[in-house]
């Protein structure tokens, strides 16, 4: 072959004919000027500071399935969607441990709760609801009624033991006790057709008499009886609200 101009040469066609072993035609300027040849391969290593396209590490490529990319900052992002992220990593990672799901954030939607009124609820160790219907009904269930239509009879008058309202509560004697504050009394006096309310009987004359006791386990004080001393033969209804408790350790 005759001495030709590079442009004279044959033309390789498309970069597909180019293997990574073809030569290029280099001047080493690190040596004299020397004629030499390089790799297409090596060229590119130079280009690309001996690293490849795609993969761990590697150059990033738009096409690439996988790949891993390390601190590298990136703005105006875009996700599925022409609209720009505004949210932050720093704001991204304040969702590190979160193990939910969608409908978990989904039920803050329209929340009008503030933060102050979330804060109420700290300290709180179980059901606030269980909670409340446990006070409701303790104040339901505790709380009872005791009524008698009775004669006097005997010089003795009437007494209502502690285990007479116990009883008329349907409680079991071995748990619950009568507390003999809060006994709210209401006396009537029976006469022929009419119904007397005995609203301030003669405090001198003992007429009802409530005493108190402590319980022989817990030593909680607790009522003991209710005494009342009418004239014999009176006739009278007697209208009880008391409160029951737990026997402390019960």
């Amino acid at each position: 072959m005759g001495n030709k101009r590079i442009y004279q040469l044959d033309d390789i066609g498309t970069y597909t004919n180019i293997d990574d072993g073809d030569f290029l035609h280099i001047s080493d300027t690190s040596d004299a000027n020397k004629d030499k040849k390089v790799s297409i391969l090596n060229i590119l290593k130079k280009i690309l500071g001996n690293r490849a396209f795609g993969g761990s590490g590697n150059i990033v490529t738009a096409d690439e399935s996988y790949q891993i990319m390390s601190n590298k900052r990136i703005d105006n992002i875009r996700l599925n969607s022409a609209t720009a992220m505004t949210t932050t990593g720093d704001v991204i990672n304040k969702l590190t441990g979160w193990d939910g799901q969608a409908t978990d954030i989904n039920k803050l939607t329209s929340i009008q709760t503030t933060k102050a009124e979330l804060g109420y609820v700290h300290g709180v160790t179980g059901s606030i609801q269980n909670q409340i219907n446990n006070i409701a009904a303790a104040m339901v269930t505790n709380i009872y009624h005791y009524g008698i239509d009775v004669t006097i009879s005997g010089t003795g008058g009437y007494t209502i033991s502690h285990n007479d309202l116990l009883t008329n509560a349907g409680l079991p004697g071995s748990g619950y006790l009568i507390s003999h504050v809060g006994i709210l009394i209401s006396i009537y006096k029976k006469s022929a057709a009419n119904i007397y309310l005995q609203q301030n009987p003669d405090e001198t004359s003992q007429i009802v008499t409530i005493t108190k006791t402590t319980h022989p386990i817990s030593g909680q004080a607790m009522l003991d009886k209710i005494s009342l001393k009418y004239s014999i033969d009176d006739n009278i209804l007697i209208s009880i609200i008391y409160r029951a408790i737990p026997v402390t350790g019960v």
